[in-house]
């Protein structure tokens, strides 16, 4: 029987400092073990739109690129009634 994947969305208001900081260091923490490997998902989001496609703000960016090398990889984004939904 194929596993559902579990998804985690890290939710902040604007989706440009704290919530892509913790995507990235919780891809970071699971991509080594090859135990949820494929079988979670993380994304982030925001709560509102001020900030869409506006990538990461610099500050985290700086720490996350010094500390897992992926803050490259984040724009903002606000959470879809999808995302809520495949959050339950």
């Amino acid at each position: 029987m194929a596993r559902r994947p579990l998804n985690v969305a890290t939710i902040c208001t604007g989706n440009i400092f704290r919530s892509p900081m913790a995507e990235v260091i919780l891809m970071y923490l699971i991509d080594p073990d090859p135990a949820p490997k494929g079988h979670v998902v993380v994304t982030s989001a925001g709560t509102v739109r001020r900030h869409v496609r506006i990538p990461i703000d610099q500050r985290p960016r700086s720490a996350l690129d010094r500390a897992v090398e992926r803050g490259e990889q984040h724009a903002q984004h606000q959470r879809s009634e999808n995302e809520v939904q495949l959050s339950f």
